[in-house]
C-alpha cells in the first residue's frame, strides 16, 4: 500500500466486487446494486470497529494509507448482514486502532500529504584533517557537497574544501537557482598533483 496515494486508489482494481462510483464504493454482489426504488447503496465503510458518518466527504480518501493495519471487505449481503448492512461493508483497522478525524463536507481542513522519497537536507560528512603518519587514505569519489551557499549581490560566493589524497583531474559543478527563477549551472575541472 505504500505506493498510494489514497484507500480509493489501492482499493480500485485489487477488490473483487467493489465498484467506485466517483468517491463511493459499491459492492456489484449485493442485491441492491442493481437499484431498486431508491438506486443502490453505498457500501458501509467501518473504522476501528466505528461506522464512519454518511456526511463524511469521500472517506476513502481522507484515510492515511501509512496508518492502516488492515482491510477486510464484506460484499454480500450475507456476509455484510453480520453489521446490520445488506450493502456491503468495508472494515478498515488502523495501527493504532484509535482511529482518525476526518474531515466533514463543511470543514476546511486539508488533507495530510506524506511525499514518498522526500527527505530533509543533511550535513555533508566531512573528514576530520588532523593529518597523522596513522590516518588511513582519503579515497573518495565525492569530496564535497553544500546545498545553501547563498552569494553576495554581485552574484560571488566563497568556499573552501579538502580533495582526497587521490591525484588527478578533480571536476566541480555548481547549480543553483538565481533571484529571479532562472536555472544556473556551471562545470569547472582543476588538477591536484
Amino acid at each position: 500500500m505504500k505506493y498510494a496515494m489514497t484507500l480509493k486508489q489501492f482499493l480500485q482494481g485489487r477488490a473483487m466486487g467493489i465498484k467506485f462510483v466517483d468517491d463511493t464504493p459499491f459492492s456489484t454482489r449485493t442485491d441492491n446494486f442493481a437499484g431498486g426504488d431508491n438506486g443502490p447503496k453505498a457500501m458501509t465503510i467501518i473504522l476501528d470497529g466505528i461506522e464512519m458518518n454518511s456526511d463524511a466527504d469521500a472517506p476513502l480518501n481522507w484515510i492515511p494509507v501509512e496508518d492502516v493495519a488492515s482491510i477486510e471487505i464484506l460484499r454480500t449481503a450475507a456476509t455484510s448482514a453480520l453489521y446490520g448492512k445488506n450493502n456491503g461493508v468495508i472494515i478498515i483497522t488502523t495501527k493504532t486502532g484509535k482511529g482518525i478525524s476526518y474531515p466533514s463536507k463543511s470543514s476546511t481542513a486539508y488533507a495530510p500529504l506524506v511525499v514518498t522519497g522526500y527527505q530533509a537536507i543533511r550535513e555533508f560528512y566531512a573528514p576530520n584533517y588532523t593529518v597523522s603518519p596513522n590516518s588511513p587514505p582519503d579515497h573518495r569519489t565525492t569530496i564535497y557537497w553544500k546545498p545553501d551557499i547563498v552569494t553576495d549581490k554581485a552574484g560571488n560566493a566563497a568556499f573552501k574544501f579538502y580533495t582526497s589524497d587521490d591525484k588527478g583531474t578533480y571536476q566541480i559543478t555548481i547549480e543553483g537557482i538565481t533571484a529571479d527563477g532562472r536555472p544556473a549551472h556551471l562545470v569547472k575541472n582543476f588538477v591536484v598533483e
